[in-house]
């Protein structure tokens, strides 16, 4: 499958080498760094974009997001004067524990991969994934960074943004609310679910609604129960009301890797985790795919699922 490849500096990787390996099918997409480094490489990249737009066409925007929003303001209307065919994000742990609605309102409108990462699980990363999957087909990319030691392996990675484990160490800000599949048969609907904290071994969650996300009994009694192991969701009164997932819908989950710090041989075996068993296969990204070879990225293409 065509991978995805994050640029840093689009002076180091030439152009002629990117539409090579797009011809090729190895490569679907090219992301270009607009902020976040040297003036000097900030200006090349940016004065790059067009003409890889125009070569290339599936060029998109990243940069650093989520300290001010005025600059990422500033950063969705140069990408979108640039001609970027999207946008991707880089929250990554200024996120923590803070909303991120206001930053989505602002990329609204646009292809939008969120770009996340640096935590032991993203369960515990205590990121607002709420009003990430909000905005219409956005993605919310994983960043494994296994060489580094900056995220789990892909597969881990994956499990954790769809079917969270630690369900009770999660309980920070925004990452409390989890996605739920709740009702019977021909009325089933997706809600969100705020994590209340454990009582008698079970884990407590409230139905999430109104301003803020304050709880509201919208279902029976207003609660729901659920154990680590059937993800079923009980009423105090024992009653049926549903499932539990995840923080994000598996379609919209994606991993990125790194490979510094790896042998070539290891990004492949990562990229072939991909995926989750009997699960649509996941586009891969490479970071900094301007010191990849090209025998990596055509490898890490065939790799993925």
């Amino acid at each position: 499958m065509p991978v995805d490849l994050t640029i840093v500096d689009a002076s180091a990787f030439p152009l002629s080498r990117a539409r090579a390996l797009m011809a090729g099918g190895w490569v679907r997409s090219v992301r270009i760094q607009l902020a976040g480094n040297t003036e000097a490489v900030t200006a090349r990249n940016r004065q790059e974009l067009p003409r890889w737009r125009d070569a290339l066409g599936q060029v998109w925007a990243w940069w650093r997001a989520g300290e001010d929003l005025r600059h990422d303001v500033e950063m969705v209307a140069l990408a979108r004067r640039l001609g970027a065919a999207g946008l991707a994000p880089n929250v990554e742990k200024w996120a923590e524990g803070r909303s991120l609605a206001p930053l989505a309102e602002a990329l609204a409108g646009q292809p939008v991969t969120w770009i996340v990462g640096g935590f032991p699980a993203p369960e515990l990363a205590g990121l607002d994934y709420q009003s990430m999957v909000a905005l219409p087909g956005a993605q919310v990319e994983w960043q494994c960074y296994v060489g580094t030691g900056e995220g789990p392996p892909p597969r881990e990675a994956l499990r954790s943004l769809v079917f969270p484990e630690t369900l009770w160490a999660a309980g920070r800000g925004p990452a409390w609310r989890y996605r739920a599949l709740v009702g019977l048969e021909g009325a089933r609907r997706w809600e969100w679910l705020v994590g209340m904290g454990l009582r008698a071994g079970l884990f407590w969650l409230a139905w999430s609604g109104g301003q803020a996300g304050v709880a509201a009994a919208s279902g029976p009694d207003g609660v729901a129960a659920v154990t680590d192991e059937s993800r079923t969701l009980m009423s105090p009164r024992n009653l049926y009301l549903g499932r539990l997932y995840g923080f994000v819908p598996y379609r919209r989950a994606r991993v990125c890797l790194w490979h510094r710090g790896l042998s070539e041989d290891q990004v492949v075996a990562l990229a072939r985790q991909a995926r989750l068993p009997r699960c649509l296969p996941r586009r891969v990204a490479l970071f900094a795919a301007e010191t990849a070879s090209e025998e990596l990225i055509r490898r890490v293409a065939e790799a993925a699922p």
